[in-house]
């Protein structure tokens, strides 16, 4: 191959990119390439490597649309003799396509009773989870397995941290006025999903506020799930926590929530 596919791959991982692994598992008959090539193809409709051009990888980019779009992998068949000028000397080509997705990434805001467990669960769910607090008895409860850091305050907390859209947010921090500092904060990042610990009287009063301060009632009702969580009756913050829990685990499937 004339491109360290592995490298490529390690490197979109570290970047936190999507992408579809393609290989060839199986051939006969004439093919460009034989069992065990790879190639990478990439949201947008970059490719990275090649499974030797012509019909056979035009197929498969088709199919690699679908499977970043679904996150199933398949094995998809190819019969070259079906597209003569691309492959004039035919042959079938069987080719695994592997979704690689994103690690899920959840970032919690306070770590008081409920954002502690929503750690725990969030980590049993399989996300990636980091804890943001300004007090360290706080964070020294950080379950393990979690990323955890030290702030002084929540304004300005996520200017040095790789938000992304597919990044979802959770914010329970000990008062209103640090749970209205960080919701602001959440505004400024380019995350879609901001939930907000609290209830529909909390949201009135600082969906009031910010929009006296510039805030689109559009954005913010499209943004910041509040109360967050599935409506399951949930009491405890644990209970609280798996409810929350599985509004990510929707959010993150479908890139939507229940209105």
């Amino acid at each position: 191959m004339s491109v360290d596919i592995y490298k490529e791959m390690v490197d979109l991982r570290e970047r936190g990119e999507g992408f579809v692994l393609a290989t060839i598992v199986r051939t006969s008959g004439s093919t460009p390439r034989k069992a065990g090539t790879k190639m990478l193809f990439l949201p947008g409709g970059k490719r990275v490597s090649t499974l030797g051009g012509g019909v056979l990888e035009d197929a498969v980019a088709k199919k690699a649309k679908e499977v970043m779009e679904d996150g199933m992998p398949v094995l998809l068949s190819v019969d070259l003799s079906q597209g003569k000028e691309g492959h004039p000397a035919g042959g079938l080509v069987d080719v695994f396509l592997e979704p690689v997705t994103p690690p899920r990434t959840v970032v919690i805001l306070g770590a008081g009773n409920v954002g502690l467990a929503v750690a725990s669960a969030s980590l049993f769910a399989g996300f990636e989870a980091l804890v943001l607090d300004d007090r360290p008895e706080q964070l020294a409860k950080v379950p393990s397995g979690c990323r955890k850091r030290m702030i002084s305050r929540f304004k300005g907390t996520l200017s040095g941290l790789d938000v992304r859209p597919e990044t979802m947010l959770v914010i329970a921090t000990r008062s209103h006025e640090t749970d209205l500092e960080a919701l602001k904060e959440a505004l400024s990042s380019r995350a879609a999903y901001i939930g907000l610990l609290g209830s529909r009287k909390k949201r009135d009063s600082f969906f009031k506020r910010l929009l006296s301060e510039g805030y689109e009632e559009r954005e913010l009702r499209k943004r910041v799930r509040v109360p967050v969580g599935l409506p399951i009756g949930a009491l405890t913050p644990e209970e609280i926590a798996i409810s929350i829990v599985a509004e990510l685990i929707e959010f993150s499937r479908k890139g939507e929530v229940r209105g």
